[in-house]
């Protein structure tokens, strides 16, 4: 018995436009999206060289430090410098990861807004995608926004203790400093300080490279979400001239679309000239 026809219904004027306003705040949270990856990549890279310079510091002082625990002047300059250079680089790390964590947040309103004008669509299976996004967006506006605190909180200290630092050698500019302490253990302490910027440094260079690649995959979905929306636009602008309260309605929330996707834009194209 041969299976009964399924008739093809054509989606009404104002799914139409539910669809051409879900498509253009999926864009607008892709951006969004993108941009919080290009600022996490920035973060992670900035990181990588505050532990670097972490890892001159220790690697300084160990290396100067001579058998009676004692330390020249000038090698106490260097560190003081380098500990400057991580701190400017942690507060630069930090910088990055609270805008990172702002755009996220953002993004992720829009991706749910382009959740429920899929719904609105009858378009389920794209709204479920929406609202995955959404929640993984939250989530890294979250993990963003910790890491800015905490790289804030070592940023602090770093130039607190820099300072201290560069204090001894302004009123000490000649001769050895004295330490103090146990020799064997303060080279214990100098070694394992130095072991820990490297597995630092070694942590954030892996994840700056995988916050590139995020970054890449971010800038693919953009161009999708965008081409989807200037594809859907035309279909929703003669759409909207039909009189009908539910394309009304529909038309009203497209526009509103638009204006933050364009917004997006001119945000994320202002801060790509900025970064030059």
């Amino acid at each position: 018995m041969a299976a009964a026809a399924v008739e093809y219904s054509p989606p009404t004027a104002a799914a139409s436009v539910w669809e051409a306003a879900a498509n253009a705040r999926a864009w607008a949270g892709s951006m969004r999206g993108h941009a919080a990856c290009t600022e996490r990549r920035m973060a992670w890279a900035a990181k990588a060289k505050a532990d670097d310079a972490m890892k001159r510091m220790a690697g300084a002082y160990a290396h100067a430090t001579n058998a009676q625990g004692k330390i020249g002047a000038d090698t106490m300059r260097l560190a003081a410098d380098a500990m400057r250079q991580a701190a400017s680089a942690m507060e630069a790390a930090a910088e990055a990861f609270g805008r990172s964590s702002k755009l996220a947040g953002a993004a992720a309103k829009d991706l749910k807004r382009a959740a429920r004008a899929y719904g609105r669509a009858g378009d389920e299976k794209n709204a479920g995608m929406m609202r995955e996004w959404a929640a993984r967006s939250r989530k890294d506006a979250l993990g963003s926004d910790k890491r800015a605190a905490n790289t804030g909180a070592e940023a602090g200290l770093l130039t607190r203790s820099a300072g201290r630092l560069a204090a001894v050698v302004s009123v000490w500019s000649a001769g050895e400093y004295a330490l103090g302490g146990n020799r064997d253990a303060m080279a214990l302490s100098l070694a394992n300080l130095w072991e820990d910027a490297k597995e630092e440094r070694m942590e954030s260079a892996a994840t700056a490279m995988r916050a590139e690649e995020a970054e890449r995959l971010a800038a693919t979905m953009q161009r999708l979400t965008a081409t989807a929306a200037e594809q859907s636009a035309a279909a929703a602008g003669a759409a909207c001239k039909r009189p009908e309260p539910d394309v009304q309605e529909a038309a009203a929330a497209w526009r509103k679309a638009m204006a933050a996707a364009n917004r997006a834009k001119a945000a994320t194209s202002k801060a790509r000239e900025d970064d030059r």
